[in-house]
């Protein structure tokens, strides 16, 4: 295990993952309301489930919140380090795996 590489970067991706944050619970509650129109209001389930553009979009929502999971839960895991004051420690691999805390060359 290796420190990351400044406070400050560190800093900024969390403020970075607790924007993502926000914008989950936004799109919970959008998916939330969109599949009650789908089962409960409007046209119905079977309208909806036989358009390939609505399977398609349901289905790259779905894949987005699927691969915010692990950054999230990285950035979520430094918060006791930053509170004291100290650069989180990341392991080597976790770079290659979280695009925002990639070392630039």
């Amino acid at each position: 295990m290796v420190p990351a590489t400044t406070d400050r970067r560190q800093r900024r991706s969390r403020l970075l993952g607790g924007g993502r944050g926000v914008v989950a619970s936004t799109t919970s509650t959008v998916l939330v309301i969109g599949l009650l129109r789908v089962f409960y209001f409007e046209k119905g389930a079977s309208y909806y489930f036989h358009s390939i553009p609505f399977i398609v979009k349901l289905s790259l929502f779905a894949v987005v919140g699927l691969v915010s999971i692990y950054p999230t839960m990285q950035f979520l895991s430094w918060r006791g380090a930053l509170k004291e004051g100290r650069a989180p420690i990341v392991a080597p691999t976790s770079h290659q795996k979280t695009p925002a805390t990639r070392p630039k060359q």
